[in-house]
């Protein structure tokens, strides 16, 4: 890090080594981007903002799913009142679990809980809870969840979670993670609005579907969600 032809650093370690790599970065000088989730506890994470805010550096958490072209078009349009007031919404990310595509397989850092604190959720629920959040433009302020270890049996961490949540205006949802998707991978997110539903990542051709009140019905065919593959 003492290295002073590096500008920035990419943190993609076991989770629990986010926040004490990510400080140093920042003291060292160094803007940071790191994977989610952005640490194990909430006063890690804000250690983490302190020392990007002392020192004048970037830090950034790997929401990728911001840039998705699907997702930016539904901000688009939720902005531009084009579904009017929004009532509910229901996301979901779900896959076999990261044993498929983790260098480790079966004995990765994912399963332990001493090093990845969490399972599906941190591996998978932050992106969606963090996309809510951004698609509607307000925060979570309650949330009730369900959370099971009942897929893997190789871990004491949780791969399953449905959790229900309600937004500063009111806005209530759902949101699923789950690393027992053994079948298609499940990456959608559907908004219910008062002038139609936006469909996001949910039908095989088309990454967007609008399905106004009127019948009308808008196909988007936009670049791909990332995926393992």
């Amino acid at each position: 890090m003492s290295n002073e032809e590096i500008d920035a650093i990419s943190v993609c370690t076991p989770n629990y080594l986010h926040a004490p790599i990510s400080i140093a970065a920042l003291k060292a000088g160094k803007h940071v981007l790191c994977e989610k989730p952005m640490a194990t506890t909430k006063e890690e994470a804000e250690e983490m903002i302190e020392a990007s805010k002392q020192t004048g550096k970037k830090l950034m958490i790997a929401h990728n799913q911001r840039f998705v072209s699907s997702h930016v078009k539904v901000k688009e349009l939720i902005e531009k009142g084009k579904i009017g007031k929004i009532y509910s919404f229901r996301t979901a990310f779900g896959h076999p679990g990261p044993e498929g595509w983790s260098a480790d397989g079966r004995d990765s850092w994912f399963f332990k809980k001493d090093q990845a604190a969490m399972g599906a959720m941190g591996d998978l629920g932050v992106h969606k809870a963090d996309l809510i959040r951004f698609l509607l433009g307000e925060e979570i302020i309650e949330v009730a969840a369900f959370v099971e270890t009942i897929a893997k049996e190789q871990t004491d961490v949780d791969d399953n979670a449905v959790c229900l949540l309600k937004t500063e205006s009111g806005i209530i949802g759902t949101l699923a993670a789950s690393w027992s998707y053994n079948g298609k991978e499940d990456n959608s997110t559907i908004i219910y609005g008062e002038k139609g539903i936006l469909r996001l990542e949910d039908d095989p051709d088309y990454s967007l579907v609008v399905q106004y009140k009127n019948g009308e019905v808008v196909n988007y065919k936009l670049s791909a969600i990332q995926s393992n593959e």
